[in-house]
């Protein structure tokens, strides 16, 4: 199972605060959530410009929740992010074209509510999709277990497409996750919250 640590942050002091944490934790990537205080009650710190000297040689995922992901995702992207992800309930209405990501993935992202047939027509371009298993914006939240339903659902569907769970993950939900399809796992407070985020995102890892 890959598990991704987020950073899910409203200002700078908490961005560097985790950054300083995951030097700990042998991540490939780190996940960035963007919320614009629009397409989510939150707003976090748009961090994107110090992105290279700061990750060390993890990869960049962003989770753009943001009603203009197309405002976005190039300023990401410019800053070396490997992985954009966008929301499908708004994807017919931005401007942001699939084949225009020639130097990072394209993925899409659902809410809790949104039924996975939803992303079922962009599948012959998109190969990661991301299940968001709680309300959008807030780190802390329960897991939503429906989200296994439509894990399973997308699994059976496509059996290649990259499937990944983000929200209100621990080593329990990790294992539900990876016995229902999932590839891949994004955790923030089960790590960061751990008095040893190390030994939390192991926990993770080992979920069978």
């Amino acid at each position: 199972m890959e598990v991704i640590p987020a950073i899910n942050c409203g200002d700078e002091g908490c961005v560097r605060k985790h950054l300083e944490m995951l030097k700990d934790i042998p991540a490939k990537w780190v996940h960035f959530d963007v919320s614009d205080g629009k397409f989510t009650p939150a707003k976090t710190w748009d961090v994107e410009v110090r992105l290279p000297g700061e990750v060390g040689l993890r990869k960049v995922e962003v989770h753009l929740m943001v009603e203009k992901p197309e405002e976005y995702a190039p300023r990401w992207v410019a800053a070396g992010a490997k992985r954009v992800l966008a929301h499908v309930e708004i994807v017919e209405s931005f401007k942001l074209k699939v084949e225009s990501f020639t130097e990072c993935e394209f993925g899409l992202a659902l809410l809790p509510e949104t039924p996975v047939e939803t992303v079922y027509p962009y599948l012959d371009k998109v190969r990661f999709v991301q299940f968001l298993a709680v309300s959008p914006g807030f780190s802390g939240q329960k897991f939503q277990e429906n989200i296994l339903d439509k894990i399973r659902a997308l699994r059976e569907r496509d059996i290649s497409v990259i499937i990944e769970v983000d929200g209100g993950t621990n080593d329990a939900v990790a294992s539900l996750a990876r016995r229902a399809g999932a590839n891949v796992i994004v955790s923030s407070s089960y790590i960061w919250n751990n008095p040893r985020p190390a030994e939390a995102f192991a926990s993770l890892r080992r979920a069978q």
